[in-house]
């Protein structure tokens, strides 16, 4: 047995291959019972679409990082790669660290709230993101194709403090449910145990301690360790109080995700099938 393949729902550069024209023909493809469709859809343009899956059987699983150091390595990447989606709203190589953190701010907590289909369309870009676009100072390469996921930052951004901590304990109280399976990084192995147990493929057997899996940022590095450099630049960020304003939302998350994980492990260890 091996792990089927998988679809990203991700950014194009192709004019006509949108996020919301890769949602509709899944939604298609669903409504007409196609035989082959896809079994995993990645990205994090992904959650709400098991409500356009019709009957077909459909759940959620994630894998969740420390929110500051999830900033640390996509500050890093973004200086390499430019034109990727998580990096082309603004150019990382001119920022700091904490201008990084300030910019992308509570990236998963956005995440669970996107509404993909429609904002990433045309038609609201036009009416609810480029009305908006000259309060923000986009520094991005295209103000009319800015990254679906700064379009959602846009218009979620707009909403006030305590409109967010409501949405935020709704989503702490719901996580359970919404997934099936969740894990954070730095128990990545364990978190492929309860993969394949919960779906009976071979994610653990296949993927444990792959190489891939503990790529080192050598154009970064300059001598120093990957695990120096994120320390130093974590606790960088941890100190800073606007920083900790920006990530607030989604260390909350981290911290709910981290207690679920432990508990899903836990029950299986009392029915004797953590193995």
């Amino acid at each position: 047995m091996s792990l089927p393949n998988y679809v990203g729902i991700y950014d194009d550069i192709r004019p006509k291959r949108t996020i919301s024209d890769m949602i509709g023909r899944l939604e298609l493809m669903a409504k007409s019972n196609v035989p082959k469709m896809p079994r995993f859809l990645v990205s994090e343009n992904t959650f709400g679409l098991c409500d356009v899956l019709e009957d077909r059987a459909c759940s959620y699983f994630t894998l969740m990082r420390d929110p500051y150091e999830r900033i640390v390595s996509s500050y890093q990447f973004c200086k390499y790669q430019l034109d990727d989606p998580l990096c082309c709203a603004t150019d990382a190589r001119y920022l700091s660290v904490k201008e990084w953190a300030l910019h992308q701010g509570s990236y998963f907590f956005r995440q669970l709230q996107f509404n993909t289909k429609e904002i990433c369309s045309p038609e609201a870009y036009r009416e609810l993101v480029r009305p908006r676009m000259d309060r923000v100072s986009y520094k991005g390469r295209d103000v009319n194709k800015p990254p679906c996921w700064y379009r959602h930052k846009i218009v979620l951004d707009s909403m006030e403090d305590n409109e967010k901590e409501t949405i935020l304990e709704y989503m702490l109280s719901n996580l359970d449910t919404w997934f099936t399976v969740v894990g954070v990084t730095e128990q990545f192995n364990d978190f492929l145990r309860l993969l394949e147990h919960t779906y009976g493929l071979p994610f653990h057997s296949e993927c444990a301690g792959h190489a891939a899996m503990e790529t080192e940022y050598s154009t970064w590095l300059h001598g120093r360790t990957r695990a120096d450099l994120m320390r130093l630049r974590k606790e960088e960020l941890q100190g800073d109080k606007d920083v900790l304003k920006a990530l607030y939302y989604d260390v909350k998350i981290y911290e709910k995700i981290k207690e679920i994980f432990q508990r899903q492990k836990e029950q299986l260890e009392i029915e004797g099938k953590w193995k």
